[in-house]
């Protein structure tokens, strides 16, 4: 706020003033009111530009330099504190934040312990009651075969009899008599296996054998269950392959590939053959059967699964056998693989360390 004034005017009653802030803004309208009011004005130097005419037509005008303060809390000082205290305010916060971030992590750090250790209690539970589980089921199996192996020999020495005496109508009985018990029989075995390998009470008898030897006899015997489906049995052995296994277990893995492969085919071939290469022998059992999809190979080594629901109906079988033979070959540092493709066949592989 301003006032204006003219001493060098005699008329001063009759005096109209107007005025401007810089050489560019704009004029004020003519008015006799000698006070100059501005509001809202930037912090800095500015310029008043004042005119004034008289009542004879003379002019004049003046100019006014002058200089708008900041408010206080626009001054550096106030800035600065400010700046300040937001700073101050933000290491609180973050302060604050960490704090409670520690808190979260102690909470969740104890809270991963407890349920560590309730995982842990769980799993040696867990393996508690499997290997409960496995002895029970070892000792039934045993206490089940020893009855089951008299029944089998009580059944071969009446039919021999019933053939001395020419009761020759009790045959047929006594061989479905044989046949079931031997089935179950096999049976309990595989369970026995199968638990002994889970309780990893699995005994090896790790020696050098000849696997070309042992397949051959392994089919031979084989024989006619192969050409009980109008199979025939190729055999592509020649020489010795020598390998570091267990004898027993390496016919039991022969006795059931082949076995399978004589099973799924029917008016076609098995073949036996055998490879080499860095360090492992492999025996391939290859057929000429119903094969399988993809998804059937990847079920084919779980327990008590079978390729198809419309194969275990149609075939029977536990699928426990490709299980126990796999099982069996890695636990003498080899494998049991498959290769098939369905409508064309099968090819099972047991993979075994050479032994030069």
């Amino acid at each position: 706020v301003a006032r204006l004034d003219a001493d060098t005017f005699v008329d001063r009653d009759g005096l109209r003033f107007r005025w401007r802030l810089g050489p560019d803004g704009a004029w004020s309208g003519w008015t006799r009111d000698r006070w100059v009011r501005a509001s809202e004005l930037e912090p800095g130097p500015h310029r008043l530009v004042v005119e004034v005419r008289g009542s004879d037509g003379r002019s004049a005008s003046k100019s006014l330099e002058f200089t708008v303060q900041p408010p206080w809390w626009r001054s550096p000082f106030a800035l600065g504190g400010f700046a300040i205290g937001l700073i101050g305010l933000g290491v609180l916060v973050g302060r604050l934040r960490l704090r409670q971030l520690e808190a979260a992590k102690v909470h969740l750090e104890g809270v991963v312990q407890e349920r560590t250790a309730e995982l842990e209690r769980l799993a040696g539970e867990l393996e508690k009651a499997s290997a409960a589980k496995s002895r029970y089921l070892a000792d039934m199996s045993h206490e089940l075969r020893t009855p089951l192996n008299a029944i089998i020999g009580y059944t071969q020495l009446m039919a021999e009899e019933a053939r001395d005496e020419g009761v020759d109508f009790l045959l047929d009985d006594m061989d479905r008599i044989e046949v079931a018990a031997t089935h179950l029989l096999a049976l309990i075995n595989n369970v026995l296996d199968l638990s002994k390998i889970e309780a990893g009470r699995l005994e090896l008898q790790i020696a050098r054998i000849d696997l070309a030897d042992l397949a051959r006899q392994v089919g031979t015997a084989l024989e006619p269950v192969v050409r009980a489906k109008g199979n025939r049995l190729v055999v592509e052995l020649d020489g010795s392959a020598w390998v570091h296994a267990d004898a027993h277990r390496v016919r039991q893995i022969l006795t059931n590939l082949i076995g399978n492969a004589a099973k799924f085919t029917e008016n076609g071939t098995l073949t036996l053959s055998l490879t080499r290469e860095s360090g492992v022998t492999t025996l391939h059992v290859r057929d000429s059967g119903i094969g399988m999809s993809p998804e059937g190979v990847a079920r084919l080594f779980k327990p008590f699964v079978q390729a198809t629901a419309s194969t275990s109906k149609k075939y029977g079988g536990t699928g426990l056998g490709l299980v126990i033979s796999k099982e069996l070959a890695v636990a003498m540092a080899g494998d049991v693989t498959c290769v098939s493709t369905e409508g064309e066949g099968s090819t099972f592989r047991l993979h075994l360390p050479s032994a030069g």
